[in-house]
């Protein structure tokens, strides 16, 4: 494992909700804004994170996570760096229509979407195991090029919560979980790094 100082730290913090999240639609690399609910959320974050010594802000080139960058970058003072190999997962096909419509359409494969959600690769689109994979490399590259600061890295709500589930040692399917949790910025420990 590459050498990280002491006083670097890691905060991760999801992209506000858009609209499709309410809609119950899958928005995977979607480049859609931010609703109202986002907007406060962005709003929220930027006041909690004020004191957070981030000194460096990325984010995705998408909608979601360039908004919320964009919203916390002016609260802080920083600009964000946008990085593509932090985009939001590519849900292919998938990407507009609502989780019950794949439930429906193709039963077996969501339940396997649901309980290992890394081995399902939608039509057109990345596998959550591959876009988890791709996220995890552009962090940590991001992580030492950038040490000894303190690090924000804005994800799509997806991508947060398969980095989040791995870093904790969770199941995949823990992915839901966390998704339907509150929703907020988490500082990761670096002894995580993968």
């Amino acid at each position: 494992m590459p050498h990280i100082d002491e006083s670097t730290r890691l905060i991760l913090i999801p992209a506000g909700k858009t609209d499709w999240a309410d809609q119950r639609r899958v928005q995977g690399d979607m480049d859609l804004p931010l609703n109202e609910e986002g907007i406060t959320q962005a709003q929220q974050w930027s006041s909690e994170l004020a004191g957070s010594g981030i000194s460096v802000l990325y984010c995705g080139t998408t909608g979601p996570t360039r908004e919320t960058a964009e919203r916390i970058g002016k609260a802080l003072k920083l600009k964000p760096k946008h990085d593509e190999e932090l985009d939001e997962v590519n849900l292919g096909l998938w990407q507009g229509m609502r989780v019950e419509e794949i439930q429906q359409k193709h039963p077996s494969v969501f339940k396997l979407w649901m309980h290992r959600p890394e081995q399902v690769e939608p039509p057109s689109g990345e596998s959550l195991g591959t876009g988890r994979d791709r996220v995890e490399r552009a962090i940590e590259r991001i992580v030492q090029k950038n040490r000894p600061k303190s690090v924000g890295i804005v994800l799509g709500r997806i991508s947060f919560a398969l980095v989040i589930a791995h870093r904790e040692g969770g199941q995949p399917g823990r992915v839901w979980e966390i998704l339907k949790q509150s929703f907020g910025w988490k500082e990761l420990p670096l002894d995580l790094m993968q």
